[in-house]
């Protein structure tokens, strides 16, 4: 189960508005997509790669709707992160797979 309690989605002392937005937001769907798209990248993918992903595929383009989900996802153990690769930026990215 992907579940991640709505608390750790705000940081503490946050706004009441960005509580309420925590709260509609469906973060296990999130990370549902996110891990499915890791997943079906064996040799590792990028966050660059895995946006692009969750927009051409899923209509995902909120930049941190993508992002946060790499924390929850590694903390829980279901990803890791293995070495970098430049982005189309230039900077380096950190590579993730999904653990077995």
């Amino acid at each position: 189960m992907l579940y991640t309690p709505t608390h750790r989605l705000y940081r503490s002392g946050a706004p009441e508005t960005s509580k309420a937005a925590a709260e509609k937001l469906d973060t296990n769907r999130l990370e549902q997509i996110v891990l499915s798209v890791i997943g079906e990248h064996p040799n590792g993918v990028i966050s660059d790669e895995v946006r692009a992903i969750c927009r051409d595929r899923h209509g995902i383009d909120a930049y941190s709707s993508v992002t946060a989900r790499y924390r929850a996802l590694a903390d829980k153990g279901l990803i890791e992160f293995d070495g970098t690769r430049p982005g189309a930026s230039g900077r380096q990215q950190r590579v993730m797979r999904r653990t077995q």
